[in-house]
């Protein structure tokens, strides 16, 4: 969120370096399992010429240096966050900013799914129509 927060602000320098420190906890082990560790871990930090545009190795693109870290930056979070609502609703924030691919359709959803007996029970529920998982809510509507 930081390194996310810096880069949003110009300040790609700052958004490196708490990217790469993220980086090297994680090649420490961080969060994951010890049960894993047999397969490796490598986290090398990046350096700003890996984002430049075509030629570095984090943007084969041709976004400018800046876009790709933040891409590689809200990338690293997508990864983190898998199995979290907070993922979702990362994606719907930043307009699927990162590219990932719908498993069916061609659209993220722009709402949360309620369940049934979430319905059932709760009289705060959105009331939702046919269509309205895909439409954009008021916050989510300008650019990011």
């Amino acid at each position: 969120i930081l390194a996310e927060s810096y880069s949003k602000t110009g300040n790609d320098t700052q958004a490196l370096n708490t990217l790469n420190e993220f980086r090297a906890y994680m090649n420490t082990g961080g969060y994951i399992s010890q049960g894993y560790y047999g397969f490796g871990l490598k986290y090398d930090p990046y350096v700003i010429a890996d984002f430049l545009p075509v030629v570095g190795i984090a943007n084969k693109s041709n976004l400018t240096t800046s876009q790709a870290l933040l891409k590689e930056i809200l990338t690293e979070k997508y990864v983190t966050l898998t199995g979290q609502l907070e993922q979702f609703t990362d994606l719907r924030r930043t307009k699927n900013f990162i590219g990932v691919t719908p498993k069916t359709g061609s659209q993220i959803p722009a709402r949360f799914l309620y369940p049934q007996s979430e319905i059932n029970t709760n009289p705060n529920v959105p009331k939702l129509v046919a269509g309205d998982l895909f439409k954009e809510t008021p916050v989510n509507t300008s650019a990011y």
